[in-house]
């Protein structure tokens, strides 16, 4: 995922930067 430094978080079939 492109968020850069955050880890890429998963919920359900979206696809989201966490914060």
């Amino acid at each position: 995922c492109p968020c850069g430094r955050r880890r890429c978080c998963v919920r359900g079939l979206n696809v989201y930067c966490c914060f």
